[in-house]
């Protein structure tokens, strides 16, 4: 079997979360994550989007800066060096490196990935690591390594059959990524901060709440924020933006107190350069967002009430092991087709269609595939009407694809 497709055919396997497999794993790489400082970002919502501001202010800087994220639209996109993905050459060269200390072990396809990236990130001489948390964060397999700063982004339901159903089950399992003396940023609230505390005491490990934000300007191409004295334009969509902004901001303010020079113009130009595919992405006009829990659903609905359109006809893939019932409560659009993903933990479409019966939305179609539910959703648009893509990113990879013709 090829690299490439043993690396894809160990998703068959699901998830297994534990760290004896991949601490095994880079103990035989001769641990490739000590060889840069480290940024780790975890939580329920907003961890791409602060990874990816932070990496692109720190690249900004002068520093050389891996970020690693997941999951992501296509494979290389997940091991990022600043700005620019992995080449195909760099990553069959690892996975063929590392392939069959990971079959011996029997490593997973995330702890595989993770252990690419770190690896990665030691050959290209990085400066920074910047690394998003897969899921969860006590047994997740980015816990392996030894950050100098800590992000709990925000705390929401989301994996509830393997973190738990209550919050403070999930905050728990997200505090897991706190390290002795490691300060820790976040924007945190009521049950989840209250845990993340007491977490934080036990491990000597200082809480740093998240600053507030002003958005100044919102249009369907970029949007302007004020955080501090910083006014900064991004082009990733959404007023959540803003409390991912001043997470971001939080990190790169605690870096300067450790030393690293970080200009303020850098982080100005840092942030307007920052750029993430299918998160609020038009193609034209159709609208691609990768929202794939009930907060994630919540926060992209009360984005579209920012927007002008007539009909909103959405294109839906969840994943099985999703609170489907909890996404799908937010919904609220003049048309739904529900479809899949070429994920083999793709929920059945039938089975999301049901869930809609008694529900507000006008007409419901069920489709077997993202080909198929793009050409229904343009044969019934009207002018005027909003197509948008959204409940996965395996679902928003494979719209983009169709739509750049890839």
């Amino acid at each position: 079997m090829k690299d490439i497709d043993w690396l894809f055919s160990l998703r068959r396997f699901g998830i297994n979360l534990g760290l004896e497999r991949i601490e095994k794993l880079l103990e035989r790489m001769e641990h490739p994550e000590k060889n840069y400082d480290i940024i780790h970002i975890g939580g329920t919502n907003g961890k791409g989007s602060v990874c990816t501001f932070i990496g692109s202010i720190l690249s900004e800087s002068g520093y050389k800066t891996g970020v690693y994220t997941s999951p992501s639209l296509k494979i290389e996109e997940r091991f990022v060096i600043d700005g620019k993905n992995i080449s195909k050459k760099d990553l069959l060269e690892i996975i063929c490196e590392i392939r069959h200390h990971a079959e011996e072990l029997g490593a997973t396809f995330f702890e595989v990935t993770t252990a690419i990236a770190l690896k990665y990130f030691q050959l290209k001489e990085v400066d920074f690591a910047v690394l998003e948390v897969g899921l969860g964060g006590r047994f997740d397999a980015t816990n392996t390594v030894k950050p100098i700063v800590s992000v709990i982004t925000n705390v929401f339901k989301d994996h509830t059959d393997i973190l738990g159903e209550e919050i403070r089950d999930i905050a728990f399992e997200k505090a897991g990524i706190l390290k002795e003396g490691v300060p820790v940023i976040t924007g945190c609230a009521e049950d989840a901060l209250e845990v993340i505390r007491e977490v934080s005491n036990e491990r000597g490990s200082e809480v740093r709440l998240r600053k507030g934000f002003k958005r100044l300007y919102f249009g369907k191409e970029f949007q302007i924020f004020e955080i501090g004295r910083y006014k900064l334009k991004t082009w990733l969509l959404g007023e959540y933006q803003g409390e991912n902004l001043s997470l971001a901001l939080g990190v790169i303010e605690y870096l300067k107190e450790l030393g690293y020079e970080i200009k303020e113009g850098d982080v100005v130009r840092g942030v307007e350069k920052a750029k993430i595919n299918g998160r609020l992405e038009f193609i034209g006009d159709i609208l691609l967002d990768g929202a794939h829990n009930q907060k994630g659903m919540e926060v992209l609905f009360k984005t579209l009430r920012e927007f002008n359109y007539k009909r909103l006809i959405l294109i839906l893939g969840i994943l099985a092991d999703k609170d489907i019932d909890g996404m799908i409560s937010e919904i609220h659009a003049d048309v739904v087709i529900t479809t899949r993903s070429k994920n083999p933990r793709s929920a059945d479409p039938e089975k999301i269609a049901e869930k809609f019966k008694g529900r507000s939305c006008k007409e419901v179609f069920i489709t077997r595939d993202i080909e198929e539910a793009m050409g229904l959703a343009k044969d019934i648009a009207s002018k005027g009407d909003l197509i948008c893509v959204t409940g996965s990113l395996y679902l928003v990879g494979e719209a983009r694809g169709i739509l750049y013709g890839c």
